[in-house]
């Protein structure tokens, strides 16, 4: 396994991350949507995958990086626990993944970050 494939499986303590993920920018070849979805999709999935969360604190320097598995319970409810991604469904909220500056509406605010930045395709 590539340590590419190592890095995308880790599935250590909670309170861990992976270096890639910690570096500020991303490595090149992390920086795109469909780059990312390239790296999972060739990975050699054995169950969901964990990935440091990209979303920046108040102060647009530290990034929270707890990690995230991709799948249908966990993104929501890191979003609403851990970000307060909370409201009606038409508040708007800006992204702060990164350097995403997107304004969605709260209804589709999990829908964002699973296309946009976890390069996941529309269910």
């Amino acid at each position: 396994m590539s340590s590419m494939q190592q890095a995308l499986h880790y599935n250590g303590p909670a309170t861990g991350c992976v270096d890639f993920i910690l570096s500020s920018p991303p490595p090149t070849d992390l920086r795109s949507p469909s780059s990312l979805a390239n790296a999972l999709n060739n990975a050699d999935s054995t169950g969901p995958i964990s990935i440091c969360c990209q979303w920046q604190g108040a102060d647009d320097v530290l990034r929270c990086c707890m990690l995230i598995k991709d799948e249908n319970l966990n993104v929501p409810d890191h979003f609403n626990k851990v970000h307060k991604i909370k409201g009606g469904r038409k508040v708007k909220i800006q992204c702060r993944w990164g350097d995403c500056e997107n304004t969605v509406v709260r209804h589709n605010f999990v829908r964002h970050i699973r296309e946009a930045h976890l390069g996941r395709e529309r269910r």
